[in-house]
């Protein structure tokens, strides 16, 4: 098992830091319960901050950072979904947010990208004619819920699978909170200065009824952790090669029998 880098900041590390910045201290044992749920309340705002942080000032905007809201490449980790024959539902990871571009086929499938349609096109393509062959529609729905806990998705292709194909996909992430149990905040080290100044930030704000000089602080640190968010970003868009050289034995058609218009009708 490897060893952490020490550059992290982890949950312990940071609810010290808070403490003492706080007032109340950096022993967690002498906390009162309110102290506690003020320093877990803070906390939490910072890692909102620092996942979702707001455009940059004016003055910060520099060539090739926009001064839009920045997205995580971090946040958009790629998956793998593996069909089964004949089932046309598929659960969601517990931390889907939402999908980032198309499901597309793994290399050596020669097949196109699976194209995302609204729910109820997909229940009209079932309903028309579910059938089985190479999936080309999907679309992403939200599991009935009673609020007892988070609320999970799934996913639902047309036509049903006629092999077991392997897709690969990515989506954006609901992050958890940090716990004794998941102390590190997604995004490595790299950008442990700007996690901490987000917590710093809100942790002014809390103490003072204001923001201060951290927060400042937190978006010198954000403009230095977007140029390197930059560089991790997709340069992969897909699977492109000749595939002449493909034997025909494994070779399937690019479109199931028929073919779909966008209006469903299928010719």
């Amino acid at each position: 098992m490897s060893s952490e880098p020490t550059m992290s900041v982890a949950y312990p590390e940071i609810r010290r830091e808070l403490g003492d910045f706080m007032g109340f201290g950096r022993d967690p044992d002498a906390w009162s319960q309110s102290q506690e749920n003020d320093i877990e309340s803070v906390l939490w705002h910072g890692l909102q901050l620092f996942y979702h942080p707001p455009p940059l000032p004016a003055d910060l905007v520099r060539k090739g950072i926009d001064a839009v809201r920045h997205q995580w490449s971090f946040l958009n980790p790629e998956a793998e979904l593996v069909l089964t024959v004949g089932e046309s539902e598929y659960e969601l990871p517990s931390n889907f947010g939402h999908i980032s571009g198309a499901f597309t086929y793994e290399p050596g499938y020669p097949y196109d990208p699976v194209t995302q349609v609204d729910r109820g096109r997909i229940r009209d393509l079932h309903g028309r004619r579910d059938y089985s062959g190479v999936p080309r529609f999907y679309a992403v729905y939200p599991k009935e819920s009673e609020g007892t806990g988070s609320q999970r998705y799934k996913v639902r292709f047309w036509p049903r699978p006629n092999a077991a194909y392997e897709l690969d996909y990515s989506y954006s992430v609901v992050p958890e909170k940090l716990t004794q149990s998941n102390p590190y905040p997604l995004g490595g080290p790299a950008h442990a200065r700007t996690f901490r100044t987000a917590c710093l930030a809100e942790a002014e704000r809390f103490r003072d009824g204001q923001y201060g000089t951290h927060r400042q602080s937190f978006f010198e640190a954000l403009v230095a952790s977007i140029e390197i968010d930059r560089n991790h970003g997709p340069d992969f868009y897909g699977y492109n090669a000749d595939r002449s050289d493909v034997r025909a034995a494994h070779r399937s058609p690019r479109r199931p029998p028929g073919r779909v218009a966008w209006d469903g009708t299928i010719y």
